[in-house]
């Protein structure tokens, strides 16, 4: 990645001629808030954003979890390796790391648009099923809607959990 010498240069042991590396997989370190280590662990799945390649999320592991917290900002080093097959990744680059804590069988996910705050409730619209005309259709016919207030979960990657609010299956 880096020729610090050229042909014909004298060189002393002691010089740095060549650095080599192998960029098949790469490490990402992260901070990670003091509040949320109890969270992490390793072998844990990561997904890795960096700004050169908005639409791309890379796949990654928790492989370490410092010991040391930074006394300013009260973080901790964790590190994810991530497979580089393609050669995108560059050392250097930021990131965004996402580590996935868990995952729910049956969770509720909609687009964080579909949610309004209404006097410090959120709020979202469901179609109405109400008429006879939308119970005999199995849908809303007539183009009412009904205002559902919602509990909100965790949000991750432009979708919010509903926890309370909203069943799977409606729109």
């Amino acid at each position: 990645v880096s020729r610090l010498v050229n042909l014909g240069e004298m060189a002393e042991p002691s010089n740095t001629l060549f650095t080599v590396m192998n960029l098949s997989s790469v490490w990402v370190e992260a901070n990670v808030y003091e509040k949320d280590l109890a969270r992490i662990r390793n072998g844990q799945a990561a997904e890795i954003r960096v700004n050169s390649y908005p639409e791309r999320v890379f796949s990654g592991k928790v492989t370490y979890i410092g010991d040391l917290l930074d006394p300013d900002s009260r973080t901790a080093k964790i590190r994810c390796v991530v497979s580089n097959s393609t050669g995108l990744l560059k050392p250097e680059m930021f990131a965004t790391v996402s580590i996935i804590t868990s995952k729910r069988a049956g969770a509720v996910l909609i687009a964080k648009e579909a949610i309004l705050d209404e006097a410090g409730k959120k709020v979202v619209f469901t179609p109405c099923l109400d008429c006879e005309e939308d119970k005999k259709a199995g849908r809303s016919v007539c183009g009412s809607y009904d205002k559902r207030e919602v509990v909100l979960g965790a949000a991750h990657d432009g979708k919010v959990e509903v926890a309370r609010g909203i069943e799977p299956g409606e729109e």
